[in-house]
């Protein structure tokens, strides 16, 4: 885990407005340590490997006031803290498109060594898809099986506390601070998550639930799961923006059907049209993510497919890690989602014969998909 001056340097970069988890992310890389990144006097000296934006905005340094404010609620919680280069840092979850660069949690770590499933749904849910909630998130917890959703109201929270009920652990991942009290469930149900499930955010201590912090937290949830279960969704919600991530990610997408007379079932009839998994059980679901039902196989095939992915995540980084600058730079241009070669040109600040050669240098080592109308986006 960081140390004491680390967490606090890493808080003040959070707060530094307008750079996000790749510029801080190859900030690190670049100079070391995030203390190092605070100790820049004069970032105008770096223009010459970063863009103008950042340069303007980290001249403009951090809103010091929030960063000490949040350093002070992370003091007294008594939470913990990990970057992206930490051994604690799931690896799954270091092979998305934009990682968060650093995690807040309140809990038992070690969780995160587990195979996860999310179980994901509505907010206004019925008793339906309540009740299927409880059954699937019990038996996987009783299967070993880490249960991750979001810790809204309605389906999520089913799943957390079904989890727990059956002796499992459960994983909650927040869209703001882990010091702020929403959604507003009740205490004992927050410490028993504390006490044997886990509270994750990459947001810094005091982070308001804004609107726009949940359609990144959703990502999270999938990256951290080997599968997505959709229980209850309506055709327009964050649970279908978690969907599309899994199915990004390379994760496998499950649906519950529900009754046509229901509108919470739109978005999950629309994931089955979609190619997602209908799922009426615990032994579907875990055939689909590839773990064996208790009882059935050896007790070590729980973990088998979360080695696999942890492997397969393990050489994809090797392979980030051995990129020439100018492929670095390229690859730190881009996401899952597509962009236009001039567009990638322009950001990348080369020529677009330069460009098409380290392009297909990156497509050699399966780290960039070239698609149709000269559109690249990078391989998850």
């Amino acid at each position: 885990m960081l140390t004491e001056s680390s967490i606090k340097a890493w808080i003040a970069l959070q707060h530094i407005r307008g750079v996000g988890n790749l510029t801080l992310r190859r900030l690190v890389e670049r100079l070391g340590s995030p203390e190092a990144v605070l100790e820049v006097k004069n970032w105008h000296e770096h223009a010459d490997w970063l863009p103008a934006r950042p340069v303007s905005l980290l001249s403009a340094g951090p809103d010091w006031r929030e960063a000490e404010a949040s350093w002070r609620i992370f003091e007294r919680t008594g939470t913990w803290a990990i970057s992206y280069w930490d051994e604690e840092y799931p690896e799954c979850l270091r092979g998305i498109a934009n990682p968060p660069v650093i995690l807040y949690g309140s809990g038992a770590i070690s969780i995160l060594k587990r195979p996860a499933v999310a179980v994901i749904g509505a907010r206004k849910c019925s008793v339906y898809g309540q009740r299927v909630a409880h059954e699937f998130a019990a038996d996987l917890a009783r299967n070993g099986v880490n249960v991750v959703s979001g810790l809204a109201v309605g389906i999520d929270a089913a799943a957390h506390e079904a989890a727990l009920r059956a002796g499992g652990v459960s994983t909650a991942v927040k869209g703001c601070g882990l010091d702020v009290w929403y959604p507003r469930h009740s205490r004992e149900f927050l410490q028993k998550m504390q006490t044997n499930g886990l509270i994750l955010s990459e947001f810094p201590p005091g982070t308001p639930p804004e609107a726009r912090n949940f359609p990144i937290r959703n990502r999270v949830v999938s990256g951290l799961s080997l599968g997505v279960v959709v229980v209850e969704a309506g055709r327009k919600s964050g649970t279908i923006i978690t969907a599309s991530y899994a199915m990004e990610q390379g994760r496998e997408v499950m649906a519950v059907p529900g009754s046509v007379h229901t509108p919470s079932s739109a978005g999950v009839h629309w994931l089955i049209r979609q190619g997602a998994v209908l799922v009426e059980n615990v032994e579907e679901i875990l055939f689909q993510v590839g773990l064996a039902c208790r009882g059935r196989e050896d007790g070590h095939a729980a973990v088998g497919r979360q080695a696999v992915l942890n492997e397969a995540f393990s050489l994809h980084r090797i392979a980030i890690d051995g990129l020439t600058p100018e492929e670095k730079l390229v690859w730190d241009r881009l996401s899952s989602q597509p962009v236009h070669i001039d567009e990638l040109a322009e950001l990348c600040s080369l020529q677009i014969s330069d460009l098409s050669v380290i392009l297909l240098q990156l497509e050699l080592k399966d780290l960039v998909e070239a698609m149709p109308g000269q559109m690249y986006r990078c391989c998850l």
